[in-house]
């Protein structure tokens, strides 16, 4: 029988520590969250390998590598307002609840993962705001919003859902190789710079458009 707790900190000292992830506080989320919870039972001997796991199509938990930089990046502090997106069945709102931070809504539009991602937040006894689609506009804007998957193009619109300064991470490519994105919503708009390199597959509904061959 695989011992998770074991794979667990493997995991930690292994893949995340070894990629220059250094945040204290999210060390310790990846430590105590069992990623085995979050993945059918078929596949929980592959929560702790350097793989990304599709849970639904297009519906893909981020490998640990790749996850903890981009949640790093997104610096949570205990004050910030933040949207997760996608919510799959809770493990990365779990680990963003982990930071403390005072407002928490999660995104999931697979009605399946959506009714199971409600039921494992509940029974961990975190409160937060559970969505079937992402919303068009906030009226007090997120802190951060944490896109965890690979998009072609940020929509401008996503900056009407951030507060002024807000931060949004993501993976963002057109080809092969992806980039772990930081977006700043400025007076001018989303400012977005490059950070690391990462490649996962399409977040549903956020692949490149085919273009037209005449």
């Amino acid at each position: 029988m695989m011992k998770f707790e074991e794979a667990r900190k493997a995991m930690v000292e292994g893949q995340i520590r070894t990629s220059d992830v250094t945040d204290m506080a999210l060390l310790t989320a990846f430590r105590e969250v069992p990623r085995e919870d979050f993945v059918p039972k078929a596949m929980a001997h592959l929560a702790y390998a350097d793989l990304d796991l599709e849970l639904a199509t297009g519906h893909v938990l981020l490998r640990p590598r790749t996850l903890a930089k981009l949640l790093e990046l997104a610096d949570i502090q205990p004050d910030d307002g933040v949207l997760v997106m996608p919510g799959l069945t809770g493990y990365v709102p779990t680990l963003v609840h982990h930071l403390d931070p005072s407002r928490l809504d999660v995104v999931e539009t697979n009605t399946g993962l959506n009714k199971t991602l409600t039921a494992n937040l509940k029974a961990r006894g975190i409160k937060a705001s559970v969505l079937k689609t992402l919303p068009k506009s906030a009226k007090t804007g997120y802190d951060v919003m944490v896109v965890a998957g690979s998009i072609a193009k940020i929509p401008e619109v996503w900056a009407g859902l951030l507060a002024p300064e807000g931060r949004l991470v993501c993976l963002e490519r057109t080809g092969p190789v992806g980039h772990g994105m930081l977006y700043v919503n400025t007076s001018g708009g989303l400012s977005g710079q490059a950070m690391f390199e990462a490649t996962s597959p399409w977040l549903e509904g956020y692949a490149p458009q085919s273009a037209f061959v005449f």
